[in-house]
């Protein structure tokens, strides 16, 4: 049902997404911010909470991001993204082994839920493909995914929340 705005099926930083005219590029521009953001915010949304409660199993979080990304893709034919997201998820599940179990250990989880996964694929277009939007758009916009994923976070362990990750209610 999201298709249009995936930024794994609609590649909207890249030149195949110019128009002509510069108002209708900032169009396209926000199109595909948004996308990246509502994408972020349904894959946070479906692994935080999970995480949280410790019904994620081991390799989750891999299966979540390159799975996602691997419908997605079939969309626009560029089965080669699959690749960067297969590789977030791998490095996500390393980071979950690695923080903590506590509150501070999901905040960082859970920034980096949204980060990993848009910064390999747009380190991926960048490396691949041409890039045509300005440098603060491209490389800001993991970060502000980042920034989604760690609200759905707040939603998923409360702030001052005692309980540990991973614990039941």
């Amino acid at each position: 049902m999201t298709q249009h705005v995936s930024p794994y099926a609609e590649l909207w930083p890249t030149a195949g997404w110019q128009f002509t005219h510069h108002q209708t590029d900032q169009i396209g521009q926000a199109l595909g911010t948004a996308g990246f953001l509502w994408t972020a915010a349904l894959l946070s949304g479906i692994a935080l909470p999970l995480e949280a409660r410790g019904r994620l199993p081991g390799g989750g979080l891999a299966l979540l991001v390159a799975g996602s990304s691997g419908f997605a893709v079939t969309q626009g034919d560029d089965y080669w993204l699959v690749v960067p997201a297969l590789v977030a998820g791998i490095a996500l599940e390393g980071v979950r082994r690695v923080v903590p179990h506590s509150a501070g250990g999901f905040r960082v989880l859970s920034f980096l839920v949204g980060l990993l996964p848009f910064g390999a694929h747009m380190a991926a277009l960048a490396l691949f493909d041409e890039v045509v939007w300005s440098t603060h758009l491209w490389a800001g916009t993991p970060v502000m995914t980042g920034l989604v994923a760690l609200l759905v976070g707040f939603v998923a362990v409360a702030p001052g929340s005692a309980r540990p990750v991973g614990a039941d209610p």
